[in-house]
């Protein structure tokens, strides 16, 4: 039995007892961006040239606060965040 079987059912009102969907739920994460936060999955946060603080993480507990951030004499500017991690 399919999904759009099962949505059928639930219309006309019958239950559909035990049936378990197999569906992957993204994780989201607080993800940073030109000093920004978001909470979205890892995959869009890059992909728009974020840094993705990783699941579970919220906007409240990550400093996307875009800083000066040096490392081994190299120095760019970066979030909080991201500068921590590294």
């Amino acid at each position: 039995m399919n999904r759009r079987n099962i949505a059928a059912l639930a219309i006309l009102g019958i239950a559909v007892v035990g049936f378990h969907a197999d569906v992957a739920v993204a994780q989201t994460g607080a993800c940073c961006n030109a000093g920004n936060c978001t909470e979205e999955s890892e995959g869009t946060c890059t992909s728009g040239g974020g840094y993705y603080a990783g699941d579970g993480t919220d906007c409240v507990g990550t400093d996307c606060t875009v800083e000066a951030c040096c490392n081994g004499g190299n120095c760019t500017d970066v979030s909080v965040a991201q500068c921590t991690a590294e």
